[in-house]
C-alpha cells in the first residue's frame, strides 16, 4: 500500500491535487506490480527516466483521456549577459476534472548502505536540475494552461550488500524517507513510498552478493498552482 507523506501541505489545501497525486501513486504501484508479475525479473520503476514515461502514461490513462508527452513550451533562459527565451519540452501533460496537470520528471538511484555525502550530492543535483527545468517554464505555461505544475523526482534506493538486505526493517525505511526529505529541503511537498512486493525486492543481477535489493521506490514532488 502506498504511503504519502505531506510536508507543509494540509489535506484541506489543494484537495483536487491531492486526489490526483493519490490516484496516480496507487496506479503506479498497480501497473509496476503487474509488469513484474508477467516478467518476474524486472519492473518499470527500475528503469531510467525515459523508460518510465510509459509507466506514468498508462497510470494516468484510467484517470483521463488526454495525455501527451514532450509538449513544446517556452522556457526562460539565463545567459552570462542577459535573460531571454528558449524552447523546451514538458515531459507530460494531462487534463482531468477541468484542470491541466503539467509534469516534469527525473529519476535518481541512491544507495541504501549509509546516507553518505556522495548520495546526497547526487540526489540534490538532480532535484536542483528538476527545479530549474520546472521553474523556467512557469511564465509560459500561465499563458495557456489552467491547473497545476508538478515536479517529480523518482528515487530508486538499492543495495548489493547482503547484510543490508538481511537487516533492513520498517524503521530503516522511515528513517530513509526522512533523510531524503531533509536532503531535498522545504521545496519538497510530498514523498510517496511505493512498496515493492517481497518476491521482487531482490533481483538477480550478478549472483551471490551482487544481487540488487530494493524494498520500495520513492516519488518526491514539488508543485505550484498555475495562475
Amino acid at each position: 500500500m502506498v504511503n504519502i507523506y505531506r510536508y507543509g501541505w494540509a489535506e484541506s489545501h489543494h484537495r483536487d491535487l491531492f486526489d490526483f497525486v493519490s490516484r496516480l501513486m496507487k496506479n503506479l504501484e498497480t501497473k509496476n506490480n503487474k509488469f513484474a508479475e508477467i516478467y518476474e525479473i524486472d519492473y518499470p520503476l527500475r528503469y531510467h527516466e525515459r523508460g518510465m514515461y510509459s509507466l506514468f502514461s498508462i497510470s494516468l490513462a484510467p484517470m483521463t483521456n488526454v495525455i501527451l508527452s514532450e509538449i513544446p513550451v517556452g522556457r526562460r533562459s539565463t545567459g552570462e549577459d542577459e535573460v531571454g527565451e528558449s524552447k523546451g519540452r514538458a515531459d507530460l501533460w494531462c487534463h482531468l476534472n477541468d484542470m491541466d496537470i503539467i509534469i516534469e520528471l527525473k529519476r535518481v538511484a541512491v544507495g541504501l548502505k549509509g546516507e553518505n555525502q556522495a548520495n546526497h550530492k547526487k540526489l540534490q543535483s538532480e532535484w536542483l536540475a528538476l527545479q530549474g527545468q520546472y521553474e523556467s517554464a512557469q511564465e509560459h505555461l500561465a499563458e495557456w494552461v489552467s491547473g497545476y505544475q508538478l515536479g517529480i523526482l523518482v528515487v530508486f534506493p538499492w543495495a548489493q550488500d547482503v547484510e543490508v538486505i538481511k537487516k533492513w526493517s520498517h524503521k530503516d525505511g522511515e528513517k530513509f524517507v526522512g533523510n531524503i526529505h531533509n536532503a531535498l529541503g522545504r521545496r519538497c511537498k510530498f514523498i510517496a513510498k511505493i512498496p515493492i512486493p517481497k518476491k521482487f525486492r531482490t533481483m538477480e543481477v550478478g549472483g551471490g552478493n551482487k544481487d540488487e535489493f530494493t524494498p520500495f521506490v520513492l516519488v518526491a514532488g514539488m508543485f505550484d498552482k498555475i495562475k
